[in-house]
């Protein structure tokens, strides 16, 4: 028997149906979003409100900044998660140690004085968020104006690293 045209706009809705159903499955298990994260509204946070999404309550996402936008790297908790290797970047912009690998010093946003190498790591690196499977741009934080007389953060981590040295000395003795 050939095929009614009858049924033939419920057959296409119900297959339409299963292609989305599928596609929400597939989304959901990669992203942990049914849209793939296509849906977001972007949020605008201050200084202080990204703070709050620093890997310290289990129960809040975890938010970085990088050049003033803000994902959010909750899928990646082994890295960002409390105590973590990369936790220093979380609840804040901390652009510029992306790239100087300063951990004390370098916990701004302030560019100034960076190497156009350095520079176009960053770019690099706000790239790498914004195309990752898992981490989503959720937003952006306004952060203060940094004064153009005010001092270059600096260059170099050697005062770092002696401070690291003197608090484990002082901490052993």
């Amino acid at each position: 028997p050939r095929y009614s045209r009858k049924n033939l706009g419920f057959d296409l809705f119900l297959i339409f149906l299963i292609l989305l159903g599928m596609a929400a499955s597939i989304s959901y298990i990669k992203t942990g979003t049914l849209h793939y994260g296509f849906l977001r509204s972007y949020r605008r946070f201050s200084a202080e409100e990204l703070a709050q999404y620093d890997g310290t309550s289990p129960s809040e996402p975890i938010y970085i900044a990088i050049k003033g936008h803000v994902f959010d790297v909750s899928a990646g908790t082994k890295f960002y998660g409390r105590g973590k290797g990369y936790n220093v970047f979380a609840g804040r912009d901390a652009t510029r140690a992306l790239v100087t690998g300063c951990f004390k010093t370098g916990l701004t946003h302030d560019l100034r004085g960076l190497t156009g190498t350095q520079l176009k790591e960053i770019d690099d690196w706000l790239r790498f968020y914004e195309k990752h499977d898992v981490y989503f741009h959720v937003g952006y934080v306004d952060l203060p104006s940094i004064d153009p007389t005010a001092p270059l953060p600096k260059a170099d981590c050697a005062a770092d690293e002696e401070r690291a040295k003197g608090s484990r000395s002082s901490t052993q003795s």
